[in-house]
This record gives structure tokens, sequence and C-alpha cells, in this order.
């Protein structure tokens, strides 16, 4: 048995002696909640992080199966895991994550003003192929052309999203059979 197997088999040990003194209805309803409720979602998450997040948004139809439009990188502003300035939410900049050419699958209209005047939030693609948010002023964009698309439900992409056992592409981002 390797280390990695070791931990993982010592975690669930843990995770499942967690439940053992509720009756077995009750054992098992609270496992389920935990499990799609909180090590789900940690397990996706971190599979995601680890090796892109495209092709999972594209399995589940989050985003669309192509760019909608491709933009130039301008300026060095936040990328942020949600279309939200919070400073708990920033995973990068856009002048170390993003390529030149920016891949971008989505906009949203802020609830609130941006800060540095963006007049949107766009989804792009990273450099290792993770969607972020950016706010719109460090891409160049044709507007008309973006706005012609829906814009995207952020929960859709949200990484605090519960797990969903209701389809099978949580379950398989993490056994890593996912584009």
């Amino acid at each position: 048995m390797t280390h990695t197997e070791t931990a993982a088999d010592g975690f669930l040990n843990w995770v499942r002696s967690s439940f053992g003194n509720a009756p077995s209805e009750t054992n098992a309803r609270e496992w389920t909640n935990f499990f799609e409720g909180n090590i789900g979602m940690f397990l996706r998450n971190a599979v995601l992080h680890t090796t892109g997040s495209i092709g999972y948004y594209k399995v589940k139809k989050a985003i669309p199966g192509n760019p909608i439009e491709i933009g130039e990188k301008l300026l060095n502003l936040r990328t942020r895991t949600t279309p939200v300035e919070d400073n708990r939410n920033i995973v990068g900049n856009s002048a170390e994550d993003l390529p030149e050419d920016v891949q971008i699958y989505g906009w949203l209209e802020p609830e609130i003003g941006i800060s540095d005047g963006s007049k949107y939030w766009l989804l792009v693609a990273t450099n290792n192929s993770k969607i972020v948010w950016v706010a719109s002023n460090a891409v160049s964009y044709m507007e008309n052309d973006l706005i012609s698309y829906t814009q995207l439900d952020p929960f859709k992409v949200s990484p605090d999203r519960n797990y969903d056992n209701s389809d099978d592409a949580d379950l398989r981002a993490i056994l890593g059979e996912l584009p």
C-alpha cells in the first residue's frame, strides 16, 4: 500500500468512525450529507485545481463548448474564483495566469460596480486550463459580440456549490475521467 493509499484509508476510517455511534439509518443519512456537502465538494475542487476545469465545465454544460470570444490581455488585474471583489476569492492575476490571447467563456453584469470601472465580469481560461473571473478592463473584447450571448449563472461554476450526485460529472472529475 502506498503512502497516499494509507493516508486516504486512514482518513476514510476516521470519517466512518465519526458517525459510528448513530443508529444505522441516521448514520447513513449523516454520512451521505457529509460526503455530498463537504468531502465530495473538497475532492472535486482539489482535482479541478490540479488538472484544470475547462473540460469539466463543458461536460456539465455550465460553459459553452468553445470560447465565445478571443480577446487580448491588457491590464494586470486580479483573477478570482467568483465574480465578486473579495480578498478571499483572489487566485492570481491576469499578468501571470492568462495567456496573451484570452479565451472568454462567459460574462456577467456586476450587481454592484467594480472598483476599476470595468463594465462586466468575464469568465476566462488560464494558461493551465482553469477558469477564473476577471474584471473586463483586463481584456480587450468586442462588447456587442460578447453580450449577444446570455449571461452565465455564476453558481454553476462556483467552487462552493455542493457535490452533485444527481449526475456523474462530479464523481468522474474526482476519478480523473473527464477531459
